[in-house]
């Protein structure tokens, strides 16, 4: 039973390498026939044709001074506005 256990504890780990071989195999072609597909769907994205109301120069752009701006280009000053004089901070304000 000794000199049995080793032979078969080979065949096994020979089998478990050989079924690791051939998953490995099928993902690889699968990679393959996919490989530049999400590129190419990036590149064509039309977002006006895809997001309702797209803007590609929406007028929030003036808060936005660039990765080192300082400051909140006004955003603070206008949210407190809208929130005494429009209509979604009066109805917050009064409820």
């Amino acid at each position: 039973m000794k000199r049995i256990l080793p032979l078969i504890l080979a065949l096994v780990a020979g089998m478990a390498q050989a079924d690791s071989n051939s998953d490995y195999r099928a993902g690889s072609d699968f990679a393959r026939q996919i490989q530049g597909q999400g590129t190419g769907s990036i590149q064509g994205f039309k977002p006006q044709e895809s997001i309702p109301s797209y803007n590609a120069n929406p007028d929030e752009t003036k808060y936005y001074g660039g990765v080192t701006a300082g400051g909140d280009g006004g955003l603070k000053n206008d949210g407190t506005t809208e929130w005494a004089t429009g209509e979604t901070g009066k109805t917050i304000t009064e409820s």
